[in-house]
C-alpha cells in the first residue's frame, strides 16, 4: 500500500494551493490519461486558487460562522452520542455477551450476524436519507437509541432488584 502512496502523484488542486502550478498541470495530465486536453480544467483551478488567496481568512474567524459551527456542534453530538451509547463496547464483547444471556446458538455465528444486520441496516439507512432527508432519519435513529437506552437500563435495574430479593430470601 504505501508502494502505490508514491506512485500516485499529489492531488492538482493541493500542487496549485502550493504555487507548485507546473506539477498541478502534471497531475492533472496523470490523472485525466494522455491525450486528453487539460487546459480549462487547470485555468479553472488556478482562478480558484488566487480566489482563495484572496479572501484567506484565519481559522479562528472561520469558526465563528454559523454554517461553520453548527454542523460541528451536531456532528460533535452525534459522535458523543454514539460513543456513549456503548455500541462498540457491545460490539467487541458481544460473543462473551452472547454467552452470558445464554443463547443456544454458536456465539461467533452470532456476532457474524450482528455483524451483517449493522450492514443491511447501513444500507438501508442510507436509501431512506436519500428519500426521507438525513435530518427525520437522524431524528428517529436518536429516537430509536434513546428508547432503546431507557429498555437496557430497565432492564438491568429491575434484573439486578430480582437478583437482591432472590439472594435475600435464599
Amino acid at each position: 500500500m504505501v508502494y502505490f502512496c508514491r506512485i500516485i502523484p499529489e492531488t492538482p488542486a493541493w500542487l496549485a494551493s502550493r504555487g507548485r502550478t507546473n506539477e498541478a498541470k502534471e497531475a492533472l495530465l496523470w490523472l485525466r490519461g494522455p491525450g486528453l486536453n487539460v487546459d480549462k480544467e487547470y485555468q479553472e483551478l488556478c482562478e480558484t486558487n488566487a480566489k482563495r488567496k484572496e479572501k484567506k481568512e484565519s481559522l479562528l474567524r472561520a469558526l465563528h460562522k454559523p454554517n461553520v459551527w453548527k454542523p460541528f456542534v451536531i456532528l460533535f453530538i452525534f459522535f458523543a452520542l454514539q460513543q456513549l451509547s456503548g455500541i462498540y463496547v457491545i460490539l467487541f464483547y458481544v460473543v462473551n455477551v452472547l454467552k452470558d444471556i445464554g443463547i443456544d446458538m454458536n456465539e461467533y455465528a452470532a456476532s457474524v450476524g450482528m455483524g451483517v444486520i449493522r450492514l443491511f441496516a447501513s444500507i438501508l439507512g442510507a436509501g431512506l436519507a436519500n428519500s426521507f432527508g438525513r435530518k427525520i432519519l437522524a431524528f428517529f435513529s436518536g429516537f430509536g437509541m434513546a428508547i432503546a437506552a431507557m429498555g437496557v437500563a430497565l432492564c438491568f435495574r429491575f434484573t439486578f432488584q430480582l437478583l437482591r430479593v432472590s439472594q435475600v430470601l435464599v
